[in-house]
């Protein structure tokens, strides 16, 4: 299911599970995890895209071995906030993951992230999917706890 509230994920999460960023392109997938108290991302790796169901495949290997709760996957935005033919296929990417696993998913918006990481790194994609995790963790954080 696609969620917009993050504090979904307080309220739901089990003990030293962690979110999965998914830098999501035409060529790549850019993967960045979460530290199991979901303060810190660390890019993990990128993959080569093939055909869907073997990026499911290779998805859903990670998502077991990295106890993966949701995916964060990067919202493609035009520097002024407008959407573009990008935006439709990370939605449609993201339609047909749900096709193949039960999984929570959030969009957050990725501008720039791949300029801002483009000198530190050669793998890009999961730098940027670590930084737009990051931010996502940061947002998270300042949700206040709500007592059940």
């Amino acid at each position: 299911m696609i969620i917009e509230d993050i504090t979904y994920i307080k309220g739901n999460i089990a003990k030293n599970q962690r979110l999965l960023a998914l830098d999501v392109s035409k060529n790549n997938i850019g993967m960045a995890t979460s530290d199991a108290n979901l303060r810190l991302a660390f890019p993990l790796k990128t993959i080569k895209r093939t055909q869907f169901k073997n990026d499911v495949l290779l998805l859903q290997k990670v998502i077991a071995s990295e106890e993966i709760f949701a995916l964060v996957i990067g919202f493609p935005y035009d520097g002024d906030g407008s959407l573009n033919e990008r935006t439709q296929s990370t939605k449609d990417f993201a339609r047909e993951v749900l096709k193949h696993m039960e999984i929570p998913i959030f969009f957050q918006d990725e501008r720039f992230s791949t300029q801002v990481v483009k000198n530190k790194n050669k793998d890009v994609d999961s730098q940027a999917a670590a930084w737009f995790l990051q931010i996502f963790l940061d947002k998270l954080n300042s949700q206040p706890v709500i007592p059940t």
